[in-house]
């Protein structure tokens, strides 16, 4: 059976669109129901499955794109800023986390970290829908 990588891509964009919804959801618990201890089980959750996205699709597929396919040089920025910000997004993930596990960090500066966190990742998935539909509508 042939690798459809338009199935991949549309499987891909679902599992996005879930991690936004819990993404919001996080934001919620934490701002009106201060609930921190959901609130970071779910970004434990989320951003491990978005690695895990990023390495199994993603990564492969904006290769393979560029690589292999005639793109406007938009559309080719397009995908390395998209790729390079969601990177971003892990980074600040990854110093938030660290902070936060050794307390080291003052909660101004990790409050600060999380909302670019949160703007960039909403930011991505928009470019990502953008690329999709561009891509494959």
């Amino acid at each position: 059976m042939p690798f459809d990588v338009r199935i991949l891509s549309t499987v891909n964009l679902v599992l996005q669109s879930l991690l936004v919804v819990a993404l919001m959801a996080a934001v919620y618990l934490v701002r009106k129901k201060r609930d921190l201890k959901i609130h970071c089980l779910i970004i434990r959750i989320a951003v491990p499955l978005q690695v895990i996205a990023i390495l199994g699709v993603m990564l492969p597929s904006m290769f393979g794109y560029i690589g292999n396919e005639q793109t406007s040089l938009f559309m080719a920025i397009e995908i390395l800023a998209h790729h390079t910000l969601g990177l971003v997004v892990i980074a600040l993930w990854v110093y938030v986390s660290i902070l936060f596990r050794r307390g080291a960090g003052s909660l101004p500066r990790m409050v600060t970290a999380m909302k670019v966190a949160f703007w960039l990742w909403l930011v991505v998935f928009l470019v990502g829908l953008h690329i999709y539909l561009t891509r494959w509508v």
